[in-house]
């Protein structure tokens, strides 16, 4: 099998997003998000969306020239308006939003919206951990992502709505993170994992195909609820 530099990757999907309309700054910033997917081993969000995000600009459902923008800002708040722009390319804005907000006010809440498909989620709480932020991350989908079964069914009815949670690292670690989701992976693999056969990192239970099934429902559904209880709601004053 042939192997490829990040580097060399991060050039290549440089050139691709170049030449189907994105911004140079635009280009690298995708490119570099799929490629640390990869590189964290979160393929299926990673440099294998490379083909799909251009075959999804040249489709028209993507703007490749889009501009999120700050539609509202109070106090610690803000929302933010994609522009259709690219996931990544939005959630870097919503990044420097977030951390000029928290440093202004101790907290910030920032909802984006308006958007195509932001990549690895946990990419950008752990952009704001690297400044030394605790923060977390939570998304929803469309109906077209139904991928996931709810709790003790397998049937694809929900969306993956994935919670992330990173934290500043001490010195000379990575970030402390938590991840979750209502429910485990609806396929035994991920979609760069099948030309191999390889499984899909962690281990076969995460399939609803499995029979240690019964299990995950019992972790999603503690994960679900953990979530639940660490959302806060504010009240304008």
């Amino acid at each position: 099998m042939r192997r490829f530099s990040p580097e060399s990757l991060t050039r290549i999907g440089c050139a691709l997003f170049e030449a189907a309309g994105c911004s140079e700054v635009d280009a690298r910033t995708v490119a570099e998000h799929l490629v640390e997917s990869s590189l964290f081993g979160h393929d299926s969000h990673g440099t294998l969306r490379l083909y799909e995000y251009i075959d999804q600009i040249e489709a028209g459902t993507f703007d490749a020239k889009g501009r999120p923008r700050v539609v509202r800002e109070r106090g610690s708040t803000a929302i933010l308006d994609g522009g259709g722009a690219l996931g990544a390319v939005a959630g870097r804005l919503a990044v420097e939003r977030a951390v000029a907000l928290a440093r202004a006010h101790g907290v910030a809440t920032v909802t984006l919206r308006n958007c195509s498909h932001l990549g690895r989620i946990g990419a950008y709480p752990l952009a704001l951990a690297r400044q030394g932020l605790l923060a977390m991350a939570l998304a929803n989908a469309r109906p077209l992502g139904r991928q996931l079964p709810p709790l003790c069914r397998i049937d694809c009815i929900m969306s993956p709505n994935p919670f992330h949670v990173h934290a500043p690292p001490p010195a000379g670690h990575p970030p402390p993170r938590a991840t979750t989701q209502p429910a485990p992976p609806a396929r035994p693999s991920t979609p760069s994992s099948r030309p191999t056969g390889r499984r899909c990192a962690g281990s076969p239970s995460w399939s609803v195909t499995s029979p240690s099934f019964p299990w995950c429902c019992r972790i999603a559904s503690l994960g679900l609820r953990t979530a639940a209880t660490t959302r806060t709601r504010t009240t304008p004053s």
